[in-house]
């Protein structure tokens, strides 16, 4: 092979050091276009084993998937004081949250007003208000049963 030419101050000829650089250009690209995409042998050879495929991971069997519509109605109203978990905020966790509050019309009495069912006496909102130091919760009138159920099975269900 030719050494590098010279000029008469010991410096590389530019067409020398442009060739170097395309030779370095072509190592780097020909691996890519040349050798064959291991993806498309293992899908060739009956390999469903691939890290690449477009389908989405199985749901495990002990988790629901997510409630998209009570997550965002939880972000946008309740997150502020309350976590979709065990965790503690202002406001108590509410995983679990369906299992420990009365049935029937009080989630949505609750979640509308619920310093106006505190002052009908109801035992239950009038033991939790004191559980939580007579804080008052911030109410939701707007919000439609379809709304609350949402928020609440998303809630009960944790993150």
């Amino acid at each position: 092979m030719k050494t590098p030419s010279k000029n008469n101050f010991g410096k590389t000829h530019p067409w020398d050091l442009l060739l170097g650089f395309a030779a370095i250009i072509l190592l780097l690209w020909a691996p890519a276009k040349c050798m064959p995409n291991q993806y498309e042998e293992r899908i060739a050879n009956g390999d469903t084993e691939t890290k690449n495929t477009t389908a989405p991971p199985p749901v495990a069997a002990n988790k629901a998937p997510v409630n998209s519509k009570g997550k965002a109605l939880f972000r946008a109203n309740c997150s502020s004081c309350h976590y979709a978990s065990e965790k503690i905020g202002t406001g108590p966790g509410l995983k679990g949250v369906l299992g420990r509050i009365p049935g029937g019309e009080w989630k949505y009495n609750w979640v509308r007003n619920s310093a106006a069912l505190t002052a009908t006496g109801d035992a239950y909102s009038v033991q939790l208000k004191a559980k939580w130091n007579n804080a008052a919760m911030t109410a939701f009138p707007a919000l439609s049963n379809e709304d609350i159920d949402a928020i609440l099975e998303y809630a009960d269900a944790g993150e």
